[in-house]
């Protein structure tokens, strides 16, 4: 595991941790010696909907498209040729469904 990682891993547990205890982050943070903007900025962070990571592929086989992008199950194909208004409008569309 990568130190990213471990830290990732590390605040997942506590904010677990936290949940269970049933006390106020307030306390909670005290008790534990953690300061309160540490707390919440790993839990802004672990609660982010956005966590996948970006991963550019090269196509294997020739194709009459040109690009494809995958978001979880979600995935655009672009013509060499696209329509860049069309792809704004698409990852709008994209990104509010992810909400």
């Amino acid at each position: 595991m990568t130190d990213r990682e471990n830290k990732h891993a590390l605040w997942e547990h506590r904010l677990q941790e936290w949940k269970n205890s049933r006390l106020s982050e307030v306390k909670w943070c005290k008790e534990q010696s953690i300061s309160k903007s540490t707390f919440r900025y790993w839990k802004t962070k672990l609660q982010s909907p956005i966590q996948e990571q970006v991963i550019f592929e090269e196509l294997k086989e020739p194709s009459s498209t040109a690009i494809e992008l995958r978001w979880g199950e979600a995935r655009l194909y672009l013509d060499k040729d696209f329509d860049i208004a069309t792809l704004e409008k698409c990852l709008i569309a994209l990104r509010k469904a992810q909400c």
